[in-house]
């Protein structure tokens, strides 16, 4: 995210400094990268994905934090060392299951896309088909009017 943003502005850069020494043309090559960047963070949700990770870290900090204040009869407690693993578990279980539906959420955007240009595929497949009938009906059509009229003289 953060070289993302550096990236723009280093592209920003250079745009005014293409200006400034008079390439203009330029302008545009960069514009599209500029674009292109902001698309690619965009599409692989990389804002989503580094805020959600940047939450599990905080839980599991703070979670640490409070292990760490509290006094060594506390920590060697049973109960206390098991409830600190099983919550750390979850947290990380949590994440992990977040994780694991944004890829299966992923797969069933790229499925969708993938049936959408196989049945693309197909109606350009049967058009192409259709077309070629046509013309092969014209080009009889065209023969059997050419034969009748050469029957008639």
């Amino acid at each position: 995210m953060f070289y993302n943003e550096c990236f723009g502005l280093l592209l920003g850069g250079c745009a005014t400094a293409l200006t400034t020494i008079g390439l203009e043309n330029w302008i545009s090559f960069i514009t599209v990268l500029m674009s292109n960047t902001e698309f690619f963070k965009d599409f692989n949700g990389y804002d989503k994905k580094v805020s959600r990770y940047n939450t599990t870290i905080q839980m599991l900090q703070d979670h640490l934090m409070s292990w760490e204040s509290k006094n060594s009869t506390e920590k060697n407690t049973r109960d206390n060392i098991d409830n600190f693993i099983l919550y750390s578990e979850m947290i990380i279980n949590n994440e992990n299951k977040k994780w694991i539906m944004s890829k299966q959420a992923a797969n069933a955007r790229n499925k969708k896309e993938i049936d959408k240009m196989e049945k693309n595929k197909v109606v350009n497949i049967n058009e192409k088909k259709s077309k070629a009938n046509t013309k092969t009906t014209k080009k009889g059509d065209d023969q059997v009017t050419s034969s009748n009229s050469s029957d008639g003289n």
